[in-house]
């Protein structure tokens, strides 16, 4: 019985300084969290608009080339890379975005973006 008092006090000690550590450190893990989602999300902004602009460039070479006189097999390529890219580029559109509203969100309302992060997180 001796050695389970020991142990229920050594856990309730380390459950106290645990507590301290945390409060210590939750404001500099929230301003990482920040700075992180800041650069995450302008980084993903960059990468999405080039992926749209060559996509963008692709489909106008192809659509160029395509009234050409060209094999069919040639046509038919061209069609299909002209589909690939105009859905990727939709896609990365949307993407970029959704990127741009994360980044203000992070960039302007901090307070907000950790909450809805810990919610998101909490689910």
């Amino acid at each position: 019985m001796e050695n389970v008092n020991q142990i229920a006090q050594k856990v309730i000690a380390w459950m106290k300084g645990t507590e301290n550590f945390t409060s210590d450190q939750a404001p500099d893990v929230v301003n990482q969290l920040i700075l992180y989602a800041r650069i995450n999300h302008t980084l993903w902004i960059f990468l999405s608009a080039a992926i749209v602009f060559a996509c963008y460039k692709i489909f106008k070479y192809c659509l160029k080339n395509i009234g050409q006189n060209i094999k069919f097999k040639e046509e038919t390529l061209y069609d299909i890379i002209m589909t690939i890219s105009a859905i990727l580029g939709v896609i990365f559109f949307i993407f970029a975005c959704n990127s741009i509203e994360s980044s203000l969100q992070a960039w302007f309302m901090p307070k907000v973006y950790v909450l809805e992060y810990f919610k998101d997180f909490m689910n």
